[in-house]
């Protein structure tokens, strides 16, 4: 798993949604939540309208490391975001739903 360099942003799979927005997986730290979504317009700006400002965190479990690797968006617009995380002593996948 790829860490955020200096607390910087990192990501993990982006993909195109019918629309043309471009949704993106991967380490935003936003809120201090490492699993998170950002969106972004077809002009290549933040979706401000997407989660909060243009994010959608997921908080697993306190002590849980991590960001999601994979992204996709299902035939009703739902998305469904994986991840990879770990604890003091276990690796888990993680995976959420989000409404779109």
């Amino acid at each position: 798993m790829a860490t955020a360099a200096a607390g910087g942003p990192v990501v993990h799979d982006a993909v195109l949604q019918s629309n043309g927005d471009i949704l993106v997986a991967g380490d935003f730290s936003v809120g201090g939540t490492l699993f998170s979504l950002a969106r972004f317009l077809p002009n290549g700006t933040l979706d401000t309208t997407f989660g909060s400002g243009g994010f959608a965190a997921t908080r697993f479990s306190p002590g849980v490391a991590g960001s999601f690797v994979a992204v996709l968006v299902q035939p009703d617009g739902k998305i469904l975001a994986v991840g990879e995380g770990t604890t003091a002593t276990l690796s888990e996948l993680f995976l959420a739903r989000y409404l779109g």
